[in-house]
C-alpha cells in the first residue's frame, strides 16, 4: 500500500505531559519500565524507517511504507496504543529500538540481477515492534519493489516478534524485574497465511507467542502483558475470508489463553495478564449493532463505524470523521480505537501491585 498524501490530521484528546526521560540516553536504556514487542499494531515507525533506509540504499526501487496520511510512520491516523500508553507511564510516545543490520539484498532488471546494500541502523527507544512481523523466529520480508524492478533474494531481513526479543537480549542481557514486557503477535501469520504463502496454524502460532514469553520470563520479566488478537475477521480487508480467518482468531486465542494459565502456574512469581482485544473489539461492535454507536464520554471517544474503512486507499479518499470508524485503512484500526486499547492496558498495569 503506497500513498502519498498530505493531511493535518486531528488526534483525539488525551492528557498532555511535559517529556522527562531522556530515550537516547545510554544510563536511561534498561530502566525503561516499559518495553514493547509485536507487529503493526505496536510499531512506533520501525517498519517505516527501515523501508526508508532501503529505499534510499536501493536507488528508490524499494518503497517506503506508512508514508502519509498515516500518522508519522505509524499504521494508523494517529498514535497508537503503545504510544497513549507509554504517553502515560513516561510521559511521551513511544520511540523505536532495534538493532543495526548489515545485509545484501538482491533485485532483479529484465532478468539480470544486481546487488544493493540493505543496511539500516540500530535506535534506542523502547518500542521493538516492527510492522509485518509474525509470531516466529527469525527475520521477514515484507517490503515493495517498485516495477519495472522485482524482488530476487536477500529481503529476510526485518525481525519477527521472536528475535525482537533476542535482540533486546542481545543489546541488555536480562530484562528487570520493575519493567514490563508487552508482546503482541499474530495478526500476520493470519495475514501470510491468506493472502501469501504461508501455511501457518493458530495453535502453532500461539504456541510461538507463549515461547517467546517464555523466554522473556527466563530472562528475568517479572510482569509480562499479553495481547490475544482482535476479531479481524470483521474488518474490511478480510471480508472475502471472514470464516477462515474467524477460525483462526477464535483457535490462537484459545490456545493463548490456556497457554498463558499454564506459565503462571509454571512461574508462580511471574504476573502474567492478558490485554483481551478480542472482547474490546467486540465491545464496541456490540454497541453499534444494538444502538448505533459506541461511546466513551471520559475518552472522548464516539465510533458509529463497524465495516468501513476510514481511508480508501485505493481512491485516496478520507473521511471527514475518520475517529468515528473502527478501522483506519481497512485491516489497522484508528486511534481512537487505539485509545481505548491503552486505557486497558493502564487499567491492567496499574491493578498490578508495584
Amino acid at each position: 500500500m503506497k500513498m502519498i498524501i498530505g493531511l493535518c490530521l486531528c488526534l483525539l484528546a488525551w492528557p498532555s505531559f511535559g517529556y522527562s526521560h531522556d530515550f537516547n540516553s545510554p544510563t536511561n536504556l534498561t530502566s525503561f519500565p516499559i518495553v514493547f514487542f509485536g507487529d503493526s499494531l505496536s510499531d512506533a515507525g520501525n517498519k517505516h524507517q527501515i523501508t526508508q533506509s532501503l529505499n534510499a540504499s536501493t536507488e528508490e526501487h524499494v518503497g517506503v511504507r506508512a508514508l502519509p496520511p498515516y500518522y508519522d510512520g505509524r499504521f494508523s491516523n494517529g498514535p497508537t496504543w503503545a504510544d497513549y500508553l507509554n504517553q502515560r507511564l513516561l510521559k511521551r510516545f513511544s520511540e523505536p529500538a532495534r538493532a543495526a543490520y548489515e545485509g545484501k539484498l538482491t533485485l532483479s532488471l529484465n532478468a539480470e540481477g544486481r546487488d544493493f546494500a540493505a543496511t539500516y541502523a540500530e535506535r534506542q527507544g523502547n518500542n521493538w515492534a516492527v510492522g509485518g512481523a509474525m509470531a516466529a523466529p527469525g527475520y521477514f520480508f515484507d517490503f515493495d519493489v517498485i516495477a519495472p524492478w522485482t524482488y530476487q533474494s536477500g529481503g529476510e531481513l526485518m525481525p519477527n516478534v521472536h528475535r525482537q526479543i533476542q535482540d533486546y537480549l542481545h543489546r541488555y542481557s536480562a530484562f528487570s524485574e520493575e519493567q514490563w514486557v508487552v508482546i503482541q503477535g499474530g495478526a500476520n501469520n493470519l495475514w501470510f497465511s491468506t493472502f501469501g504463502d504461508r501455511q501457518d496454524h493458530p495453535k502453532c502460532t500461539a504456541h510461538q507467542l507463549l515461547k517467546s514469553l517464555t523466554l522473556s520470563v527466563e530472562k528475568g520479566a517479572k510482569k509480562v502483558l499479553v495481547m490475544n488478537l482482535p476479531p479481524l475477521a470483521n474488518s474490511p480487508a478480510f471480508a472475502s475470508h471472514r470464516e477462515q480467518a474467524n477460525a483462526f482468531i477464535q483457535t490462537f486465542n484459545a490456545i493463548l489463553k490456556v497457554g498463558l494459565e499454564a506459565l503462571k502456574k509454571q512461574y508462580p512469581g511471574v504476573d502474567i495478564r492478558l490485554l483481551d482485544a478480542d472482547q474490546l473489539f467486540k465491545n464496541i461492535e456490540f454497541n453499534i449493532n444494538q444502538q448505533g454507536y459506541y461511546q466513551n464520554p471520559m475518552l472522548n471517544v464516539y465510533i458509529d463505524k463497524l465495516d468501513q474503512s476510514a481511508w480508501d486507499f485505493t481512491t485516496g479518499q478520507i473521511a471527514e470523521d475518520t475517529n468515528t470508524y473502527v478501522y483506519w485503512d481497512g485491516l489497522h484500526p484508528t486511534t481512537a480505537v487505539h485509545k481505548l486499547l491503552a486505557a486497558k492496558a493502564e487499567q491492567i498495569i496499574h491493578s498490578v501491585k508495584q
